[in-house]
């Protein structure tokens, strides 16, 4: 209390007055709205995607168009899944007042869910592709 200059009971109104002068409002300023373009960027920043896509390459150019293909379908349906994911968490943030138990229940069992599988597949795929050594 006494780095900030203040006691238990508070603080008297011309004290609050002159803080709010000098300090300014305690209120938290809006962040910057992320537009979509940076959303779908931002899907292919994370660590999973950067070694699907160095796989990727590797089998472009060991000439094995099979797994080319099924890695970069992995890859942007990946991408397109966390972008829908995230505009829409994007979007419900920027409008709190829409937010009730109602809304958060159904966004979460449709996206939780979504993602969770989508993440099993993708798991399940790479196990495919790429079989451990066996003696």
């Amino acid at each position: 209390m006494q780095e900030l200059q203040t006691r238990s009971e508070g603080l008297k109104g011309s004290e609050s007055s002159q803080r709010l002068k000098t300090y300014g409002a305690n209120i938290l300023k809006p962040k910057n709205r992320s537009d979509a373009l940076n959303i779908l960027l931002s899907q292919f920043k994370n660590l999973v995607t950067l070694i699907l896509l160095f796989a990727t390459g590797l089998f472009f150019f060991l000439h094995d168009p099979a797994d080319t293909l099924i890695i970069v379908a992995i890859v942007l349906i990946s991408s397109i899944l966390g972008f829908w994911q995230e505009k829409g968490a994007a979007d419900a943030f920027e409008k709190p007042h829409h937010w009730d138990i109602g809304f958060i229940r159904k966004f979460m069992m449709a996206f939780g869910i979504t993602s969770s599988i989508f993440d099993y597949l993708t798991f399940g795929v790479l196990l495919l592709l790429f079989p451990g050594m066996t003696e």
